[in-house]
């Protein structure tokens, strides 16, 4: 097992839809001795989700499916009230949106790597010296 890990919205849809890197996103997360994200990340993935049903991609109880697919696969969330203001901080600093930072400051938080598809995210995950599997 590797260490704690945080996981986005991005790398459980790739993970769950079977789209591009969802292979080492999921070979990762079943890796990891923790996997956490935050609450918000549930949200995230429905309307992740929400677009590929409103493209004609898939239906409506396969989306259910894979959303419920997609929260099992994280071990803990954590509320992102607790995150809030130290996300607000950071993404002020660093002029980058809150909820992408949301999943930054709870990886910090825990001493953990991140998990994430989206570029833009990893690369401030590897400025702030978090270990970041993209």
């Amino acid at each position: 097992m590797t260490a704690a890990l945080v996981i986005d919205a991005s790398a459980a849809l790739r993970i769950v839809l079977k789209g591009e890197g969802g292979e080492n996103y999921g070979h990762a997360a079943r890796a990891a001795s923790l996997l956490l994200a935050p609450r918000l990340y549930c949200t995230e993935a429905a309307n992740g989700l929400w677009r590929n049903v409103r493209a004609g991609f898939m239906s409506r109880p396969d989306a259910l499916d894979k959303l419920n697919r997609i929260i099992l696969l994280v071990d803990r969330f954590e509320d992102d009230d607790r995150l809030a203001s130290e996300t607000l901080t950071l993404s002020i600093e660093l002029g980058h949106p809150v909820y992408d930072l949301t999943y930054l400051v709870l990886a910090r938080r825990n001493g953990a790597g991140l998990v994430t598809a989206d570029r833009g995210l990893a690369e401030l995950g590897a400025k702030l010296c978090l270990d970041v599997i993209h």
